[in-house]
Formats: structure tokens, sequence, C-alpha cells
């Protein structure tokens, strides 16, 4: 095995010289396609040098390919930020070996230092190897708006945004249609290409003429340590994962200090979690006693090694869980804490996670704290809910009788009673249109939408929203991922009370492409969605509850725990599978959302409680009087 690493060191460094023989003057290569190929040489010899660490415990191994992987990962991020959003997305693909590559050497590298020097290090690591391309686009934004960029030019970024997006539109419904016009294709294509080099060379003009844009646009670093725990609450911790080729790094951080773990897996980890991913797609009609017990085994195993190596460390916080990869589809309530005497247990008295801790989740801890979601607008309006119709019966339906989508019985009720409690402005059946939704969507503070979705996991972009569609409106009922990309929101929460809307295809390095990362983009800080397709009952009770805990003061994560909580204690046994009632999580800020009716609501509750007392009081006093006594 020696003989075989030296080989491999040997072959590394003849190609890193022919390469760098082969760079021009200042020192970089030309193409991407080269700079791939030059990255590739030192990767593999960071990894051969961590491999003969591995061997002799001589640490100047491990230091010379933590020198290999940082150089070659800094100057890989620098040309990515170059490239067009699926440009990146492919070459993060790539890059996410190394970075996990990366996160060993330096997790190492710790363990062998006696003051944790490199926690940064490592955390630096985890946090650049997720959502790095959301988090790209979240900058550009945050740098458009927060630099001296005039108004007139942000304008026509924008609107040259949406051109590319509507065409790309068009261009892919043509290449879809059973015989694509030619001439259409090649009009578009011409055309987007065009529009595409226009807004290449706006760009180019913004970080020539403005530098402050130009530096928080291209700002690669991560959110530090002392800057974190500084912004996360006293009741709340972080979990962040990473999972790389035979173990799962667990980096936990509290107001109170920093622990990371490392955890082996193996085929029956992997087992346990498909097992648990296929909860979503489980037939209760057929569903067998014995596999309860099944399913808690399956859980457990998570709970030992996701959960148990930090339980100590977040003993009565509230989580917040930064998934990696498959982990993105686990709604982790669903764990369960050992027991003794695992064959009395239910799906209703499981210990689940749920029981013990409140849980939200971000895409990363940079892009959770990131300034952007930090500056809401300020509108009087409350909440604005919709709730479709999509029935036969719906005789102003045009173009989506083309496609099957059964109407939501509970949603209109869902929306109502949300309302009740809430105030605000509620747009039902034919009226929910998408028409209505962009006119008057960027004014509310909550947004609710209880409808269908439908997820293209082939391009995640052109996922939709289903709203209602009417002759009278002669905008589709389908609202496109990228436009909610190009919408100006100033919520603070939007709930996607719809099907699947926190789930979709997996891009390695980058997550989860759910519909949900557009309004992430369109900078909404807080999102409360699902992972499947929700009952539509129990999805409707338990946003009810979400809504009701809100208007007590509870904070989302608590609201969220205690609606599902208090959903398992008042139903039967057999709709309490997680099936039922885990689908919804709340990702991003948890804070309690203020609304100006409540103080309203608990003022005038507060003052009939005063004004009865007094009477009580009063009554008591003329009583005594009467009866010749004294208080």
């Amino acid at each position: 095995a020696t003989n075989s690493i030296d080989s491999s060191l040997r072959y590394f460094n003849d190609a890193i010289s022919i390469w760098n023989d082969a760079s021009d003057s200042s020192g970089s290569n030309i193409e991407t396609y080269n700079e791939v190929r030059f990255a590739e040489s030192y990767i593999g010899r960071a990894r051969a040098y961590y491999k003969k660490y591995t061997e002799t415990n001589n640490p100047e191994f491990l230091e010379a390919g933590s020198r290999d992987i940082k150089m070659i990962l800094e100057r890989m991020e620098q040309v990515i930020s170059k490239l067009d959003k699926e440009s990146k997305l492919l070459l993060f693909e790539q890059l996410k070996p190394s970075y996990n590559l990366a996160i060993q050497i330096s997790y190492e590298q710790n363990r062998l230092s006696e003051k944790n020097d490199y926690l940064q290090e490592v955390f630096n690591y985890m946090e650049r190897s997720k959502s790095a391309v959301l988090l790209a686009s979240v900058r550009n934004l945050n740098a458009l708006k927060s630099s001296d960029v005039p108004a007139n030019i942000m304008q026509l970024e924008k609107q040259l945004n949406e051109e590319i997006n509507g065409l790309r539109q068009l261009l892919a419904d043509e290449k879809q249609k059973q015989y694509p016009a030619i001439d259409k294709i090649s009009f578009f294509e011409t055309k987007l290409l065009s529009l595409l080099l226009e807004h290449d060379s706006l760009v180019d003009n913004l970080e020539e003429n403005y530098p402050k844009y130009y530096a928080l646009k291209y700002d690669r670093s991560t959110i530090q340590l002392p800057l974190l725990i500084e912004k996360i609450g006293d009741d709340e911790a972080i979990i962040e994962y990473e999972i790389a080729d035979s173990a799962i790094y667990i980096y936990a951080i509290t107001k109170n200090g920093i622990t990371i773990r490392d955890t082996r897996i193996d085929t029956i980890f992997w087992n346990s979690l498909n097992y648990l991913l296929t909860v979503k797609d489980v037939d209760i009609s057929e569903f067998r006693k014995s596999e309860i017990r099944q399913f808690y085994e399956y859980s457990n195993i998570l709970w030992k090694q996701l959960i148990e190596p930090v339980c100590h460390f977040v003993k009565e916080k509230k989580l917040i869980i930064i998934p990696d990869g498959v982990l993105g589809y686990l709604p982790f309530e669903i764990l369960a804490r050992t027991t003794e005497h695992p064959e009395e247990l239910t799906f209703k008295s499981m210990p689940y996670l749920l029981y013990e801790f409140p849980v939200s989740y971000s895409y990363s801890s940079t892009l959770k704290y990131n300034p952007y979601f930090a500056k809401k607008a300020v509108n009087n309006h409350e909440l604005i809910a919709f709730a479709p119709d999509y029935g036969q019966d719906n005789e102003n339906a045009s173009q989506t009788r083309n496609l099957i989508f059964e109407n939501l019985p509970n949603s209109k009720q869902e929306v109502i009673s949300i309302e009740e409690m809430w105030g605000g402005k509620l747009f039902l059946g034919n009226d929910a249109t998408k028409s209505n939704f962009i006119k008057k969507a960027g004014n509310y503070n909550v947004i609710h939408l209880a409808m269908h979705a439908m997820i293209n996991d082939s391009v995640p972009m052109f996922s939709k929203l289903v709203f209602s569609e009417t002759k009278k409106d002669t905008s589709t009922s389908f609202l496109s991922t990228y436009e909610i990309y190009d919408l100006v929101l100033n919520a603070s929460m939007v709930t996607l009370s719809a099907c699947n809307t926190g789930t979709g295809i997996l891009r390695s390095g980058e997550g989860i492409m759910s519909l949900a990362r557009g309004f992430i983009y369109a900078g909404v800080p807080s999102i409360v969605m699902t992972l499947w397709e929700v009952q539509d009952k129990s999805g409707s009770d338990i946003m009810t509850r979400y809504y009701r805990n809100l208007t007590r003061g509870d904070a989302k994560d608590v609201a969220l725990q205690k609606a599902k909580l208090e959903f398992l204690k008042d139903s039967p046994d057999y709709s309490t599978h997680p099936f039922y009632w885990s689908a919804y999580i709340v990702t991003g800020d948890t804070q309690p959302i203020k609304n100006s009716k409540l103080p309203f609501i608990y003022s005038f509750g507060a003052l009939g409680i005063l004004i009865l007392t007094t009477l009580i009081l009063w009554l008591i006093i003329r009583h005594k009087k009467r009866s010749g006594k004294t208080i």
C-alpha cells in the first residue's frame, strides 16, 4: 500500500509540474476545462498525502495535504464565481468529494491540536460545501441593494433577468412539443443569446464601476464562529452535518461552546435511512402492527448515529438542523430515543425527538444569518392566503383541464380558520389566481398558500405552484420557481401548505432543489414547507393548530412542535403514523411573528378579565357589608 501511495504522489507531482509549465505568466490557465484538470492533480495529491498520513501518523503529510486542498478549493471557487448558475452547480457537484477530504484533514488536525485550533477551518469547509449557488445568488441581490448602484441600473438588471427566464420557459415549452417548430426554437435561442450577452455586459459594468457591489457579490467568506455564537439564542443549538465516504461529521454550536464529533456509517445506517425515507409512501390500509417495532428499530439506529453523539451538549435547546445530502429529505423529529420496552410502543407513544426538541432547518449558517433577510420593508397588511379550486365543476377552468388536479376539500376551511385567528385577506376558489398573487403578495407580512405543486426534477426552475385559472384572467394558473425568483416580497414568513414544496432533485454540493428555494431568493427569511404529498385533512388540522400557537406568541419552531404534539394527542392511533404529521417543517428564521391584530385581542381579553375580577370583588364586599362583616 505504501508503494502505491508513493507512486501516486510521484504521478501527481509530475502532473502538477506539467500544468505549472503550461500556465501563462500570471500562473492561471485560460479555460475552465484546464482549471478543472489542473485542480484534479492537486486534489489527487492532497488525497495521497492524507492516505500517507493514515499509514505513518506523520503530521507533516497531513499539513501538506491541507495546503494543497486549501489552495485548490479557493482557486476553484474563484473560477466558479464567474460562471452561470448551471455551470456552478455542475462544478460544485464535482468538488463535493474534495470538500469532504478537506473536512477530514482539518478534523484530524483539530483532533491532534491541544486547543481546538482548527474548529473554524472545519466549520468553513462544512459551510462552503452547502448551497453555495443559492448563497451566491443571495449575495448578488444583497450587493445590489446594499451598494451605491443606481435604481435604474438595478431595474434594468431585474428586467433582463425576467426576459431571460421567460425566453428559457418558451424555449423549453417549444422543445417539449410533439412537433416543435424549428424556426421558433432558432429565434428563441438567438434572442436568448443576445440577452445573455447584454446581461454579461451589464454585470461587467457593475463590477468595474461599483467596487462595493463587487466586494459584496464576490465575498466567499463564511460566517465566523464568534459572530455565529453571538447571533444564536441562549435556548438554541445548531447541529450541522457532513456526510463523507464512511463517516458523518457532526458540528454542534451553542452559546456555551462548540463540539464536533464523527460517527462511522455503514450499510446498516443507509438501510435505516432508506427505510425512514419511505414514510411518505406508506399504505396505511396494509400496515401491520409488527411494522411499528421495525420502524422503531430503524429510527433508533439513526438517533444513535445522528443525535446521541451530541445529545448531552444540546439538551433542552431548540435545534437548528443543517442537513447534508440525502439527510435533507429526513424529518429529524421522527428519530426515536432508546427505550426499555419497544414491544409496547405505538406510533403515538414512540419516544420521538419531537417530544424533546423544537426543530427548525436551514441550508447553511452563513445563509441563515445573511443580512439580505434582515432588511424587510414595512407594511401594514398582515396575512394573505390563497386556496384555489381545481374541480371539473369549475366552469372557468381552461388550461388546467388537460391536467388532473383533485380539489383539496379542507384547504378553504384551513385558510378561513387561519384568517379568523389572524386577520388579513383571503382569495378563495376562482379568486385564488396567479395574477392576484403577483399583484398583492408583496404587501403582506405572512403569505399562506394552500394548493397543489408540480415538481420538475429535470428542470427545477420550472417546478410550479398551481393557482386557479379563470376566463377573466388571461395569465396561466402556474407560478414557476423562476418567476418566484423575480418577485419582490416583504413577507417575514411564507407557508407552502402544498404537496412536496420542500422536496425535489438532490444536487450534490447544493442540496435539494426545492420550489421553496425561490422564496428564499425572493428574500423571505422563514418558510414552512412539506417534504412529501400531505394528507389533506391532517395537513389542514396541523396548519390551523400551528397558526393558533403563533397567535399565542410562540416562536415558529415551538408553534409547529406543539401543533404536531396536539395532533398526536387528539388523533386516533391509525392516523398517528409519521406520514400524517411529520411532513411539515420550518426553515430559516424562527422568531415569533408580530401581528397588529393580536395585541388588540389580548388587550381586549385582559380588559374583560379585569372587569370581571372587579365585579366579583365588588359583589364580595357588598355581601360582607350586608352581613355586618368587614374584609
